[in-house]
């Protein structure tokens, strides 16, 4: 009796896990914030980040943030104004897709714009 072998290979769609994340986020003025993207799909996807609804690398200069993990982790080391926004992680592969969004809020502590009168 012959033997027969057998490899299956089984695709998956991404899906992205939304386990302790929060879809509202606050940073303040000049500190460190990172946002991630936690996907598991075969084949593995490419993952994209967007903010307001245009990729990123668009948008902000590269200098002002880092992309890690295959995309799966975005830090920005010193968040400003510009940070502030709504970001998309869009994951991708031929199975389909699935996105994760968060709502970045940078912070300023107050400060006087003039010196207020004695």
């Amino acid at each position: 009796i012959g033997r027969l072998k057998y490899n299956v290979t089984i695709n998956a769609p991404p899906g992205i896990s939304q386990e302790c994340q929060t879809p509202l986020m606050t940073v303040l003025h000049g500190q460190s914030i990172t946002l991630t993207c936690n996907v598991t799909s075969f084949p593995i996807s490419s993952v994209q980040w967007f903010i307001d609804g245009k990729l990123l690398q668009q948008v902000l200069p590269n200098d002002t943030y880092d992309i890690q993990n295959s995309g799966m982790r975005l830090i920005i080391a010193r968040a400003d104004d510009e940070h502030g926004g709504l970001y998309i992680c869009m994951a991708k592969n031929q199975e389909g897709s699935d996105s994760y969004s968060v709502l970045l809020d940078v912070l300023r502590r107050p400060y006087f714009t003039y010196r207020p009168f004695d």
